[in-house]
């Protein structure tokens, strides 16, 4: 037989509760992602040599955006100059219609993923641990 007090919890009360844990996530999220890219964007004009600028200039950045009805929240960091996939990625170097030699891959992109990687992961659990906290359940 239940209580007729206030400390009862019932499940409105939960759906309250979750419905405001999940609008505090969105944004959260939101903020985590822009910031995280923002962040990735500045390291990766650090790390990118500076010959006439155009490579270190290109640089772009889009905001996060949800896929997938909402179940996905992605956010792009890219370079838009147009050898910046030469300087990315691996590449046959060719002469005349014959391949003389091939280049390396600096991976810049693949470079500041690794250093973000491990920082990423605490910060998005220190996040979480924050939104679940402010939730009285």
């Amino acid at each position: 037989m239940a209580r007729k007090s206030k400390d009862v919890f019932g499940f409105d009360e939960f759906e309250k509760a979750m419905l405001g844990m999940q609008k505090r996530y969105d944004d959260a999220s939101t903020a985590f992602i822009a910031a995280g890219i923002r962040q990735g964007k500045k390291r990766a004009k650090q790390v990118t040599p500076k010959v006439t600028g155009n490579l270190r200039k290109g640089w772009k950045e889009k905001k996060p955006k949800d896929y997938k009805g909402g179940k996905v929240k992605v956010g792009l960091l890219y370079n838009n100059a147009p050898h910046g996939h030469l300087y990315e990625y691996p590449h046959n170097v060719k002469s005349h219609g014959r391949i003389v030699g091939r280049t390396k891959g600096h991976g810049v992109l693949e470079q500041v993923t690794k250093e973000f990687d491990t920082r990423i992961n605490s910060e998005a659990d220190r996040i979480i641990d924050k939104i679940t906290r402010e939730v009285e359940i």
